[in-house]
């Protein structure tokens, strides 16, 4: 049983600039890093990064099952743009927190989208415990 699902489209290009990208589009980018900025912390902490990158999440007001097929619909008319913009990696990251059993459902409209804006599709599976 899915207990929680996650999907989160990751922008990022060496020239990329979400916050232009966000005036430009108007998507509701969040996690924005612009090319150059200090990394506060990982491998690169304390260095500027190479590329820029935001994050577009689905809404917590949308069912986990309708959240990929929404997503891709707010993407699908800025694509080009972000492209335009130097966002050369777009890539949607799944994540799926289970228990018991997990089953994945891919409706065919959200697959049909995905090849067409030609985006890979990362997915992680994370069992929930009881102890």
């Amino acid at each position: 049983m899915i207990v929680r699902e996650s999907i989160t489209i990751k922008i990022s290009g060496e020239k990329f600039s979400p916050t232009e990208a966000a005036l430009r589009t108007r998507l509701p980018l969040v996690d924005k890093v612009e090319p150059g900025e200090i990394e506060l912390r990982g491998l690169r902490k304390g260095c500027p990064l190479p590329y820029g990158y935001a994050n577009l999440h689905a809404s917590d007001e949308i069912p986990d099952y309708g959240k990929l097929g929404a997503l891709l619909d707010l993407l699908l008319p800025h694509i080009e743009t972000l492209r335009s913009l130097g966002a050369d990696e777009i890539a949607v990251y799944a994540g799926y927190f289970w228990k018991d059993q997990c089953n994945l459902t891919f409706w065919p409209d959200a697959a049909e989208k995905l090849g067409r804006l030609g985006l890979s599709f990362w997915v992680s599976c994370y069992e929930i415990t009881d102890s």
